[in-house]
């Protein structure tokens, strides 16, 4: 991008939104190895701004009046958006392809526009729910639906036509473990707001022939000339719908892909006969097992209240948000406040073997879990058993020290046991032993210095020699 676009850029964004504040591009540092995600009109990155870790949506070079119009559109979006603090520009290193990936690098850098938003250190719901490795509970995926219902409800009363809802575009502000380990609360915050509209002060707003949006989720009714906030909720009950499914369905879009496989987008008018085609789509995914365990009364909630495709007949947010709370009220899904730890980052090394567990097969993994358990205590109880066992003998080695051991005192005054009388002396040619049983021991006490000895010696030892008899006179 020029300089004399980005500046252009720049004057326009400062007169659409003065609130947005510009950011001196030295203040922010941007890490354009950390890349955080990718849309369709620009990369986000890690960055540190004021001394807070920040996201920058660094756009792409050829989508910057694009995102201006975002910027302009989503003036006074409401608490749950993700909060855009300012804009800046930037110089990311010119790279071939695709500008979000750090490989192939071209020959240098060129200016970009990048807006500075709120960090959601969690990632996108999608992702989220995939890096878990096991499913979220059906407590915490109807507290996330009520805060969607209710975020949905906070843009129709700002005439915000978001167009964008999906799993990919719900932010996890935060996540929060109960003491096993398990997510029990998940906080969501709103992003990509490129296809947003504002709505007119009143009536409804008229729509291009080519509406924007995400396959499945384009509602049947923005093909006609006129539409409004009802059309996200279309894109809510898609959304809530694959939320029951089982986690590998909602990361492969199986239920938005055979939405769109339907092409309801394509009927001006809505009927009752593709109201029943959509029906049938849903009730196949529950035959077929793709339905997540404990989900299924709150599948058929979502599939029955109200119909799909018939705009003035669909579910409002208040409508929404009214039959979900019943619904949580009637079947004990509340979330227990007490139950909640701080949040945690990763599961323990224990929860990810449960994970794996239950991601082999959901009965097995139970049986698996179950022994895991049992061992376990068993474990803990033979270490238990091993630890008393050794302070045990550690405590009778010391008493049995402590009785043996003589004093200070005693040791110098008490003399050495007496010689044992050896039975296996050696004898002579007679027979006789050697040993003198009248001749009295003198030991050598164990305090008693050893003799120094003597230059020569003091002390001349007799040897008798002993007659030598023959053998003829024996």
């Amino acid at each position: 991008m020029d300089p004399f676009t980005l500046n252009e850029c720049i004057e326009e964004i400062a007169e659409k939104r003065p609130d947005l504040a510009y950011i001196n591009p030295d203040e922010v540092d941007i890490r354009f190895d950390e890349r955080l995600g990718e849309g369709g009109f620009c990369t986000a990155y890690r960055c540190t701004w004021n001394g807070k870790l920040m996201c920058a949506r660094v756009v792409d070079s050829n989508r910057q009046k694009t995102v201006v119009e975002e910027i302009a559109t989503v003036e006074g979006l409401p608490s749950i958006a993700a909060k855009v603090f300012g804009y800046t520009s930037c110089s990311r290193p010119e790279l071939k392809d695709d500008p979000g990936l750090m490989g192939n690098r071209g020959n240098g850098c060129h200016i970009c526009l990048a807006v500075v938003t709120e960090l959601c250190p969690h990632g996108n719901l999608e992702d989220f729910m995939e890096r878990e490795g096991v499913p979220l509970s059906t407590e915490v995926k109807l507290d996330v639906m009520l805060q969607v219902a209710k975020g949905l409800e906070q843009l129709k009363d700002a005439r915000i036509v978001w167009r964008d809802l999906k799993a990919k575009n719900l932010l996890v502000r935060s996540a929060h473990r109960g003491r096993a380990g398990e997510v029990v609360k998940v906080s969501i915050a709103f992003t990509d707001w490129g296809t947003a509209v504002k709505m007119p002060e009143e009536g409804k707003r008229r729509m291009t022939l080519h509406g924007p949006g995400t396959a499945g989720y384009i509602a049947p009714d923005t093909r006609g000339p006129i539409y409004d906030y009802r059309a996200d909720m279309w894109a809510y009950l898609v959304w809530a719908a694959s939320m029951c499914l089982k986690v590998e369905c909602i990361v492969d879009c199986q239920l938005e892909e055979a939405l769109a496989d339907l092409k309801l987008e394509k009927k001006a008018n809505a009927t009752s006969a593709q109201d029943t085609k959509v029906n049938e789509l849903l009730r196949k995914f529950q035959a077929d097992g793709k339905v997540d365990e404990g989900c299924d009364d709150l599948y058929e909630l979502v599939r029955d209240s109200a119909p799909w495709v018939d705009a003035s007949m669909r579910w409002s947010p208040e409508e929404a948000e009214e039959e979900l709370t019943t619904f949580r009220a009637d079947h004990g899904l509340v979330i227990d406040a007490s139950a909640v730890q701080k949040e945690a980052a990763a599961p323990e090394p224990e929860r990810r073997f449960k994970a794996s567990c239950l991601l082999l097969d959901r009965e097995y993994g139970r049986r698996l879990e179950a022994e895991y358990e049992a061992n376990k205590l068993l474990r803990e109880q033979q270490q238990q058993q091993q630890q008393q066992q050794r302070q045990q003998q550690h405590h009778q080695q010391h008493q049995h020290q402590h009785q043996h051991q003589p004093t200070s005192t005693s040791a110098a005054t008490e003399p050495a046991p007496p010689a044992v009388r050896n039975d296996t002396v050696e004898k002579d040619d007679n027979g006789e032993s050697d040993w003198d049983e009248e001749a009295p021991t003198q030991p050598i006490a164990p305090t008693q210095p050893a003799p120094e000895m003597a230059d020569e010696m003091d002390v001349v030892v007799e040897e008798e020699e002993e007659e030598e008899t023959p053998r003829g006179e024996e």
